[in-house]
């Protein structure tokens, strides 16, 4: 062992390392479904030749709402809808789509 050392070090150099692994797992994971989740938005808008069109946006301190027309090939088409994304720290934390 090291000198300077002692066993809580090494336990928590442990727990750091093991910590680091989890949250590369997660971030490979998490790359993987973003990847997985723009496929299938971009295979959607391919099969049903989607267009959308923003027809209005408006922000406070905790949100930004966007509305969106959507239209092409697709049942019920055109259709709006509305994108409600809360923010915390300039962060997106929850989105509610509704139409």
């Amino acid at each position: 062992m090291q000198a300077g050392w002692e066993p809580d070090h090494v336990i928590l150099a442990v727990g750091v390392r093991d910590l680091r692994s989890d949250l590369d797992l997660v971030a490979v994971q998490r790359q993987a479904a973003l990847g997985q989740l723009r496929g299938w938005v971009q295979d959607t808008i391919d099969r049903y030749a989607t267009k959308l069109v923003v027809e209005g946006v408006s922000e406070s301190s905790d949100a930004i709402m966007v509305v969106v027309r959507m239209s092409g090939s697709f049942p019920g088409s055109p259709a709006t809808a509305r994108f409600l994304f809360q923010l915390v720290d300039g962060l997106i934390t929850h989105l509610d789509i509704k139409s």
